[in-house]
């Protein structure tokens, strides 16, 4: 699947997929954009607005693409750009508008302030929080929809209740630097809130998932979790939805596809969604073939993973799709020694678990979610909106914080807010972890401390490979990502935005920073690469209390990604890792 030309004709229709509401237009302007939003939607639109409106602090400008025609040259079905002038209201007329009893939108009280210059205390500054988490915030609260919030008639992703389910395809495309949650796993399987992405998509999107295609190299874990064609089409009269695994917030434009039509990112060119038949499913998914001529929407807002920090982006937004669903099952009655703050109504209990006495439930901010075979032990907190899944326990006097998702079968105690853990984990001990993700058979020691926010409160930097460089994360609060298998040893402290490949082994004094390797060994006395042999052996110890053994595809994968490591580290300057010694950035 290769990605579009941008100049090319057949790539795109000249439409851009609007996230900002445009501000109304002040009468000099009104006829013009009335005239230019009765233009009829472009052919094969599937209901997305055709004309895009951009403002700026005095120019408003609107695209418009020409009526299409099966003779029409690249040239003349080209986009037709308007720009008319929008002069910025004067301090005076700003008096005039707050006294009007007609309430005012968001967009234009923004508009106002950037026109005089004033900007409210309450308002984050650039450097704090940017464009993209400030739509993801407003997603999470419900509403807007990223992407498609001028044409959305409902906030949020799209709606599950429909009766009808959608043939689909759900790849993993192998784009951006995902390790280390892809490494034993394809996009669409790592847990991005209180669900795994595809569980999410299939939910809300009503999807039945008739095939799959993941990168070559798992190809052969995808049926241990899924029974299903792996990296084939199976033949079908009707059109497939092909959806991107790394896209892990349903869309509602995803939903209004029609047959022929397809969304893409606007930065990458990476394809997002598509409708399409079989012949033309097999283009879109094979890298060495062209894509067929598609109607093409770009999104211009974030909405693939492409980094390790990603999950942070998408969390809260991520967990309240969940919470919109999970909060709808019945639950069975608190018992009476469970303390309520909030409504009691949000929180869904199971009757298979078991909540013993002194435990306070806050569902202020947001529901709980407490899963089958769940125990919640004396004296822990749980703040919403939060999900203990199925199997997992809460240890004595345990806070939970607002925004934590926590996997099957995990033990957490101290301290964890705004965790997502993937399964199977152990954090079973005192220790603060906060915004953080954690891979399956990760065990934390006793007094295993992380840091998520900088002294300075200024945006996280981090490092998605050893080789690479610090990039800007966009995050104020990241704490870390550890992958699959990671172990520290007691008093571990991890720095913000560290990055710790799977299969790493911590036990060192100084405080680990940066981007830690797959595989290293890091004690006091240096760093060296985990034995292979001595890895699988406690790998297999700690998956055997709980009942778990790893299948040879899983083993032999694991084995593929220490061969990999240790080709890197020998051709690496003097044979070492970039980071040999995991400590405090200066």
């Amino acid at each position: 699947m290769r990605t579009p030309n941008r100049s090319s004709s057949g790539s795109t229709s000249g439409r851009r997929l609007p996230v900002h509401t445009p501000t109304p237009p002040n009468d000099a302007s009104a006829s013009a954009h009335a005239r230019s939003s009765s233009t009829p939607p472009a052919s094969g639109s599937g209901g997305i607005s055709a004309h895009n409106t951009r403002k700026s602090s005095r120019f408003r400008t609107i695209i418009e693409p020409s009526p299409a025609s099966s003779s029409a040259s690249p040239a003349s079905s080209a986009s037709v750009r308007k720009t008319i002038r929008s002069p910025c209201p004067t301090k005076r007329s700003l008096k005039s508008d707050t006294s009007t009893t007609q309430p005012r939108s968001r967009a234009a009280i923004a508009t106002d302030r950037s026109c005089s210059g004033s900007e409210s205390a309450s308002t984050p500054s650039k450097s704090k929080i940017t464009a993209s988490r400030r739509m993801w915030a407003q997603y999470a609260r419900g509403r807007r929809s990223p992407g498609i919030h001028a044409r959305a008639a409902r906030p949020g992703p799209a709606p599950y209740t429909s009766p009808v389910m959608v043939s689909a395809i759900i790849f993993d495309d192998g784009k951006g630097q995902l390790a280390p949650l892809t490494d034993l796993r394809p996009a669409f399987d790592v847990r991005t809130g209180a669900m795994r992405t595809i569980e999410r998509l299939k939910l809300h999107l009503k999807l039945d998932v008739r095939a799959m295609y993941v990168p070559r190299a798992l190809k052969a874990l995808a049926p241990d979790r899924h029974a299903v064609p792996v990296n084939t089409v199976p033949p079908s009269d009707k059109p497939y939805l092909l959806v991107n695994g790394r896209c892990p917030i349903p869309l509602e434009a995803i939903g209004e596809l029609e047959p022929g039509q397809a969304l893409r990112d606007e930065a990458s060119g990476d394809l997002i969604a598509a409708r399409v038949h079989a012949d033309a499913a097999k283009k879109l998914l094979d890298p060495e073939r062209d894509d067929p001529e598609l109607d093409t929407t770009t999104v211009h807002e974030r909405v693939l993973l492409s980094r390790p920090w990603h999950f942070r982006t998408v969390r809260d937004p991520a967990i309240a799709a969940d919470m919109r669903i999970l909060a709808r099952r019945q639950s069975a009655p608190l018992p009476a020694h469970v303390a309520v703050i909030g409504d009691a109504a949000d929180v869904v209990l199971d009757h298979r678990a078991t909540v013993h006495p002194g435990v306070i439930l806050d569902t202020t901010h947001g529901p709980i979610v407490i899963s089958a075979e769940v125990t919640v032990r004396p004296g822990a907190i749980l703040c919403g909106p939060c999900a203990i899944g199925p199997g997992s326990t809460v240890l004595d006097r345990c806070l939970v914080k607002p925004n934590t998702a926590i996997g099957p079968t995990c033990k957490i105690a101290g301290e964890v807010g705004g965790c997502v853990f993937q399964g199977f984990a152990n954090k079973a001990h005192d220790g603060h972890l906060g915004d953080s993700w954690l891979g399956e058979w990760v065990n934390l020691g006793a007094g295993t401390t992380n840091s998520n926010l900088l002294n300075t409160y200024a945006e996280v930097p981090a490092r998605a490979t050893p080789e690479g460089r610090d990039e800007r994360t966009g995050e104020q609060y990241l704490g870390c990502v550890l992958g699959d298998h990671v172990k520290t040893a007691i008093c571990t402290r991890i720095m913000t935005g560290a990055i710790v490949h799977t299969g790493a082994m911590l036990a060192a004094s100084a405080p680990v920073s940066g981007c830690v390797p797959a595989f290293t060994w890091g004690t006091d006395a240096g760093s060296r690469l985990y034995r292979f042999d001595k890895f699988m052996d406690v790998a297999r110890s700690m998956m055997g209390r709980r009942e778990q053994t790893p299948s040879q595809p899983y083993a032999e994968r694991l084995e593929i990604l220490h061969q990999d490591e240790t080709l890197r580290r020998a051709a690496s300057p003097a044979g070492k890792p970039a980071n040999p010694n995991p400590r405090a950035d200066a």
